[in-house]
């Protein structure tokens, strides 16, 4: 019974897109990241977009919905030539100024002054299909100066809600953060909690 189950969990994951790189997409600017429930952000020519990578889909649906529903005075239609010329599992909006989509456990919005299906197009391109294991969270440990954030080798962005960092070259507080993010370079997000003393 253990077999088939942890069979099919391996296949579940194994479906799963990798992401987007966060550097390197041609046109696509540096990336200002978010939470670890909102993804990151770029500016391109004309606009921005805006991706996140969940762990499976629910979180991506997630995310799709919430922006719809954000989005909803644009009342974004079904876009059934994107979705079927990119076999992606849901598109929304005219492709003109708004395109949102989710293939699997990637979701992307591209807003636009004219061009939003073509960053679309450009970015459903850029998704990677590798095996990386998902990002480990970031850990705080105290030492005799203080807290220091100490993040996996794969990050390449590591942000922090509240604290009270010291004033030095390095990521050092004196008072913790609640919360640590670490990003790696295909937009997956990893956070850790801190809990108060």
């Amino acid at each position: 019974m253990l077999a088939p189950l942890l069979f099919g969990l391996a296949a579940a994951a194994s479906s799963m897109h990798t992401g987007i790189p966060v550097f390197g997409v041609s046109g696509v600017d540096s990336p200002s990241f978010q939470g670890s429930t909102t993804g990151w952000t770029a500016l391109v020519e004309g606009g921005f977009v805006a991706v996140f990578v969940g762990q499976d889909e629910v979180e991506a649906q997630f995310w799709v919905d919430q922006k719809a529903e954000y989005l909803k005075a644009y009342n974004p239609q079904p876009h059934t030539t994107f979705k079927e010329e990119n076999q992606v599992d849901l598109a929304l909006g005219d492709g003109v100024g708004l395109l949102i989509f989710r293939d699997k456990n990637v979701a992307v919005m591209c807003r636009n002054r004219s061009n939003a299906g073509v960053w679309a197009d450009l970015l459903h391109s850029a998704i990677v299909d590798i095996p990386a294991p998902w990002p480990s969270a970031p850990n705080l440990m105290s030492n005799s100066k203080g807290w220091v954030a100490e993040a996996p080798d794969s990050t390449v962005h590591l942000a922090f809600q509240g604290g009270q960092t010291d004033a030095t070259p390095s990521l050092r507080f004196t008072e913790p953060p609640s919360r640590l993010i670490a990003w790696d370079g295909w937009g997956r997000a990893a956070a850790t909690d801190i809990p108060s003393k």
